[in-house]
């Protein structure tokens, strides 16, 4: 009886961490937070002015080398007309903490948001959002090294970059990926005057996480099942 009361409670836990993972969309103004893990390739060219400080930090220039960053974006979606199979993004803002490689940065889509939509909508009988295409999710992004540290270096991108990908409901549900269009984009750094190029980033994606809450639920209610077993045992004995 008390093992099927820990599979039950076990069972409740993983109901609730996935439904605040995935929660029904609000008709209107809708606005929602979604965790991702950013993946993309930099080029950092040796003859910007980027160069010396990768040769200091023994990053390899004039090659991709591959970059992570862990963070979330908080989306807002007009979704008032539910007649219709689309839906226009109005906004979007978040950060991400560098992870790879192993040095400080930040990358953020804050320094303008263009656009984006949800197309091919499904819904289910309650109008809730079920399955989309994000398109051209367009957002002017910005890279700062050495944040705080009084001689940080701000990338930026002029033109704004692409995201488009299939999602499951919105929040967008965990394993949903967003991808930007092939090729490689240019990001600049300002020396006071003008814009000068410094590298080229490409192979960008953005996979959508656990949250950190989810996965703690998650985990103590596996960690409570397996440190229950040894118990049982041992009374048997």
């Amino acid at each position: 009886m008390s093992r099927l009361f820990r599979l039950s409670a076990l069972a409740l836990l993983i109901f609730t961490s996935l439904a605040l993972v995935k929660s029904p969309t609000a008709h209107g103004a809708s606005v929602f937070d979604v965790k991702f893990r950013a993946n993309f390739q930099f080029n950092i060219l040796s003859n910007g002015p980027l160069g010396p400080v990768a040769g200091s930090l023994r990053l390899p220039t004039d090659t991709f080398l591959d970059y992570m960053a862990m963070g979330s974006i908080k989306f807002t979606l007009d979704d008032s007309d539910t007649s219709i199979n689309s839906a226009k993004f109005t906004d979007a803002k978040g950060a991400f903490v560098g992870v790879v490689p192993d040095f400080p940065y930040t990358i953020d889509p804050n320094l303008q948001f263009v656009g984006g939509s949800l197309e091919n909508i499904v819904r289910n009988g309650a109008n809730e959002i079920i399955s989309a295409d994000v398109k051209d999710l367009a957002m002017r992004w910005n890279l700062t090294a050495f944040p705080g540290s009084g001689s940080e270096a701000n990338l930026f991108s002029l033109e704004p970059l692409l995201f488009s990908g299939a999602v499951t409901g919105i929040p967008f549900a965990v394993g949903n990926v967003l991808t930007g269009p092939p090729g490689a984009q240019g990001a600049y750094l300002n020396d006071g005057t003008q814009n000068i190029l410094a590298a080229y980033v490409q192979n960008r994606t953005l996979t959508v996480v656990p949250e950190p809450t989810t996965i703690a639920i998650l985990g103590f209610g596996l960690a409570g099942l397996l440190m229950r077993r040894p118990i049982r045992k041992a009374a048997k004995s």
